[in-house]
């Protein structure tokens, strides 16, 4: 028994050393979500609000970024697309599975060019910015999920990324975030 133990380890090790990139021995950093997947404005925060078309209070799961049709938006992280699709409310979506309970959705989308299967890596485009399914202007919703529950994505970003000014109220607490896009 010991020395199935001991063998286990010993090979887990090996695959792990051999089969993993110096670059990439910091795993957190190569499957969980860092930084922004589009350039623009913050138009709807994380967490319980008024939906701007049903006109009641709905759990909001992720964050929406208003910018222009045809903006490109990037992954979060690397991973393999988990899904892709067209739902009423997301309009055309895709999700990014990055492994260990990690997920990215991105939605809204103009395009994409991704399909179940494909593998993706960080900063990589997988589509382009859109007004479908439910919403009331252009923009992206991008979730980040953990284990199967929301999280909210603006602790994943950072304000050394966020390069555009557009971005730039971010940082501030006293930032008063319109709710008028899904």
């Amino acid at each position: 028994m010991r020395l199935k133990y001991i063998t286990f380890i010993l090979v887990s090790w090996a695959c792990f050393v051999f089969v993993t990139p110096l670059t990439d021995l910091k795993l957190e950093a190569y499957f969980v979500p860092k930084g922004w997947p589009v350039i623009g404005k913050l138009s709807s925060k994380f967490g319980m609000r008024q939906h701007p078309i049903r006109h009641k209070k709905i759990f909001h799961k992720g964050i929406d970024i208003a910018l222009p049709v045809f903006s490109r938006v990037v992954v979060t992280a690397s991973g393999k697309i988990k899904e892709t699709g067209y739902k009423r409310d997301y309009g055309k979506y895709v999700v990014v599975d990055h492994g260990h309970g990690w997920n990215t959705l991105y939605a809204h989308l103009q395009s994409s060019s991704m399909h179940r299967g494909d593998f993706v890596k960080r900063r990589e485009m997988i589509g382009r910015v859109g007004q479908t399914g439910l919403t009331t202007g252009p923009h992206l919703h991008y979730e980040v999920i953990y284990l199967g529950k929301p999280q909210n994505p603006l602790y994943f970003t950072t304000k050394a990324e966020s390069a555009q000014p557009d971005f730039s109220p971010l940082a501030s607490s006293s930032q008063t975030f319109s709710s008028h896009l899904h």
